[in-house]
């Protein structure tokens, strides 16, 4: 018998059950008149052995003295009605129990199948209202001589999508990530200089599509990297500023971190691809230390020991190719960072606020040719090198040695 949740009597118990008029009266001797006193009446099997059934077994004495009986044969058929009825009557007791319990509130986004993401999984693009302006006062606050320190906003303003990210890493996930050279940079409102930054006006709504198979795919857009050392010196400083701000650590250690890398950038200005390759394989030795419970501290002053790691990346080759041939044709002489020549209004395009000056390398084309170019107008040629050019000088720096 299945028991539906609609209530049932025990009289529709005992009519499944096949119970016969010496049960019934039984029961009713006994004052079991609902369902749930039968269910109740034991917790298991053995209880009721010795609670219901073999009372009836030896004979239930009446009212009036006579004795109710169950025959001999009949006894092994009594006990096997009365286990089923107290099964059927604890079955309808827990659906009737189940039924009456309150059903938990639905979610408003049930529906969709999925559970609810937490906020704190969230990577937030954006500072909370007030987090910033909090952030400055923090560090302006902290006095000089009795004057209130002033935070070079210019750094970080327009990169506060980054902030957030280093904030919530740093306070909420602990799952550090390293900020890239060219992050900050690339989206804040203004240069080093103070002037607006052309690079966080570039068109970012233009899709690329690369031919996968016979299937066009959207393809990521590439993080803007710096290709010049003065791009990297800035993009150093941008982070140290972050990295003060967020509190990743006390500011003199990320200033002595910081210091640090300047000093290497300025030791290799010619090798601007392998610095920034340098400055990845650091970041991500500082995220793993920091996600391993490390502190800013320790953290920076393991890798700070660690020069074989910037010997090494400084023997890379380069990840790519950076010099582009020189077009030698006078009519269509393309200057780098100015566009292909000027305009209809006789205006060249602005530069880039970190192109990489064009090099003439001894022996080229441009060179052979600038050189030929003197003869034929009768200008004396300056093979020779200068006096202090060609001599060395001594360690003192004043005067050439001999």
């Amino acid at each position: 018998m299945v028991l539906s949740l609609a209530p049932v009597s025990l009289a529709d118990i005992a009519r499944d059950a096949a119970a016969g008029a010496v049960i019934n009266e039984y029961l009713e001797l006994r004052g079991i008149k609902t369902p749930a006193t039968l269910a109740l009446l034991s917790r298991d099997e053995d209880s009721l052995e010795q609670t219901l059934i073999q009372p009836l077994l030896q004979g239930w004495s009446r009212d009036d003295g006579t004795v109710l009986k169950v025959p001999e044969n009949d006894k092994p058929i009594a006990k096997a009605v009365l286990l089923h009825m107290w099964m059927m009557a604890k079955q309808a007791w827990e659906a009737a129990q189940i039924a009456a319990k309150p059903k938990p509130a639905t979610p408003a986004n049930s529906s969709t199948g999925s559970p609810a993401t937490s906020t704190e999984d969230k990577i937030p693009k954006t500072l909370a209202p007030g987090r910033w302006a909090s952030l400055v006062q923090d560090f302006q606050t902290q006095q000089i001589d009795g004057q209130d320190r002033v935070f070079p906003v210019q750094e970080l303003l327009g990169a506060e999508s980054v902030i957030a990210r280093v904030l919530h890493e740093h306070e909420t996930s602990k799952s550090y990530t390293p900020v890239l050279l060219g992050e900050v940079i690339s989206i804040r409102t203004f240069q080093a200089n103070g002037e607006p930054n052309p690079l966080a006006k570039r068109e970012r709504s233009v899709t690329k599509l690369t031919l996968t198979g016979e299937q066009l795919v959207a393809a990521p857009e590439e993080p803007w990297q710096p290709r010049s050392v003065l791009a990297i010196l800035d993009g150093l400083a941008s982070i140290r500023w972050c990295f003060i701000l967020c509190k990743m650590g006390t500011e003199q250690a990320v200033h002595a971190f910081f210091d640090w890398l300047v000093r290497l950038v300025r030791s290799r200005p010619q090798k601007t691809d392998q610095l920034a390759q340098f400055w990845m394989t650091v970041s991500w030795k500082l995220a793993l230390e920091m996600r391993g419970g490390r502190t800013f501290v320790e953290a920076t002053s393991v890798i700070m020991k660690d020069y074989d790691s910037f010997t090494e990346c400084m023997s890379r080759e380069p990840t790519q190719t950076t010099k582009k041939p020189v077009n030698t044709s006078p009519s269509k002489t393309e200057v780098k960072g100015y566009g292909k020549g000027s305009t209809k209004s006789g205006k060249g395009t602005r530069p880039s606020p970190y192109s990489r000056p064009t090099k003439t390398w001894p022996g080229s084309a441009s060179d052979r040719s600038g050189k030929a170019q003197n003869q034929w107008q009768g200008s004396p040629r300056h093979e020779d090198k200068q006096a202090w050019q060609k001599d060395s000088w001594s360690s003192d720096w004043k005067t050439p040695s001999k």
